[in-house]
């Protein structure tokens, strides 16, 4: 995964760019677990993904935009234990 590079702190730490989808590292949650999200074509849809992707790369405002209008409308949630950040 790529690491998320934006002008303030965020609600991302890294993201992985796929065809059809991205990956998204949020920072643990409350019980100190991370996760990887994966957002895709079926859910939330190309439009979104594709926003997603854009924003990504730009390191600007995806934690806003999932915030927004993705909320809990990822494709799957999976640990995120053996996840590596590159630069």
């Amino acid at each position: 995964m790529h690491k998320y590079h934006s002008d303030h702190d965020s609600g991302v730490l890294a993201y992985s760019i796929e065809d059809r989808s991205i990956k998204i590292l949020f920072p643990p949650d409350k019980d100190g677990q991370p996760f990887v999200y994966t957002y895709s074509y079926t859910k939330p849809g190309k439009k979104h993904v594709e926003e997603m992707k854009e924003l990504a790369v730009k390191g600007s405002d995806l934690a806003t935009y999932i915030n927004k209008y993705i909320r809990e409308k990822y494709e799957r949630r999976d640990g995120a234990d053996e996840v590596i950040i590159t630069d």
